[in-house]
This record gives structure tokens, sequence and C-alpha cells, in this order.
């Protein structure tokens, strides 16, 4: 994301002792995030999606990075069935948006199922 290196000239001047507050939090990300956030455009909403889950910013969404992205959505939302069988909608994920058994999701593969007209 082109914004990053702002946010790490930023967190130097925010942080004390490298821990970087809470109540500053929103002063060293916002100012990338939020052209993005306030895009409307389908491409722009998919690509912070993708950015947010793709932890390591490398472009790949791994198997555990679904995992996480599921049992941090199911904690939130109190969903102990979801929790429950983490592990087998992970499989289930990475099987329909990794079909060429990649070990990753890139955001062609997950553009490619949400413009997949209805059956």
């Amino acid at each position: 994301m082109h914004g990053w290196p702002e946010v790490d000239k930023r967190f130097p001047w925010l942080a004390v002792d490298s821990i970087l507050f809470q109540s500053r939090f929103g002063q060293c990300i916002v100012p990338e995030f939020w052209e993005q956030l306030s895009d409307e455009g389908f491409d722009a909403k998919l690509q912070t999606f993708f950015d947010m889950v793709n932890k390591n910013a490398d472009g790949q969404i791994t198997e555990e990075e679904v995992k996480e992205v599921l049992t941090l959505t199911a904690s939130a939302n109190k969903l102990s069935k979801i929790l429950e069988r983490v592990d087998e909608y992970t499989t289930l994920i990475m099987e329909e948006l990794d079909p060429d058994q990649l070990g990753y999701i890139d955001i062609s593969n997950l553009e490619a199922l949400l413009l997949l007209p209805p059956s």
C-alpha cells in the first residue's frame, strides 16, 4: 500500500518507547486509510478489506490469515458455532479461492469470486 511509508514516518513521533498508545493510533494511520475508506468504489473497498486481512502486506492472503480473520470475526460477534468449525471453514475458503493450491489468495481470486453472477 502506498501509504505505509508515511505511517512509518509518523510512528517514531507518536510512539513512546516504541509503543503506540491507542489514543495516538488514529493519528498514525487515519490520514492514509481515510482516503480508501471514504472511496465508495467497489475496488477501493475490496482493496481495503484485502489489506486488512493481508497482515504482512505481501499481496497474498495465506490460510493462517484466513483462519485468523474468521476467528476474530466469529469471536467478536459471539458466533460459537463458527468458532467450533473454524478449521473446516478455513479449508473450504482456501479450496474455493485458491483452486490452483498455491497456498494463498491474491486480490484477483477474491475479486473474481465476488463478481460472479448469482446462480
